[in-house]
């Protein structure tokens, strides 16, 4: 705002691209590419979500972010076959079981999934799964199971 208020004419926005490597390399993105992706398409488009409530952030927040992106999301729990992702944390562990069988591919999601979908610009439903009824060693235990990035495609 300043330079275009001191050539008297608006500036284009080129020159001032937001850029924070640090965080591109910790959640392995490029918001350049990323920014270019969410103009052409959202990502979470046909998408419908469930929200637990205490997750973090808040279901508010998360609800927000979703729509914005494309997606919906439902105020109720399912309790039949909707095709919905669920969303949860780890406190809310004795609902896992119930709402899997109602949940998109049977797995329950940390708020993580929805915030580097977003970020990275790329659903990947193999990572932050909460909860996982098709996979014992996740089941009933509430761990977060993250495919290191050499078996990542």
């Amino acid at each position: 705002i300043d330079d275009s208020s001191a050539q008297k004419k608006l500036l284009g926005l080129e020159e001032y691209r937001l850029q924070d490597p640090d965080a591109e390399r910790q959640f392995d993105f490029s918001l350049a590419d990323s920014l270019q992706k969410a103009r052409q398409v959202k990502i979470m488009s046909s998408l419908k979500f469930y929200i637990t409530s205490s997750t973090k952030p808040d279901r508010n927040t998360l609800s927000q972010l979703i729509i914005a992106s494309g997606g919906t999301v439902v105020n109720q729990a399912p309790t039949k076959k909707q095709g919905v992702y669920v969303i949860s944390a780890p406190e809310e562990s004795e609902l896992f079981e119930e709402l899997s069988k109602w949940a998109n591919g049977k797995k329950i999601y940390q708020p993580e999934f929805v915030l580097l979908a977003i970020l990275q610009q790329k659903l990947n439903f193999d990572l932050n799964v909460l909860y996982n009824s098709l996979d014992s060693s996740l089941a009933r235990r509430g761990r977060t199971r993250t495919i290191p990035k050499r078996y990542q495609p």
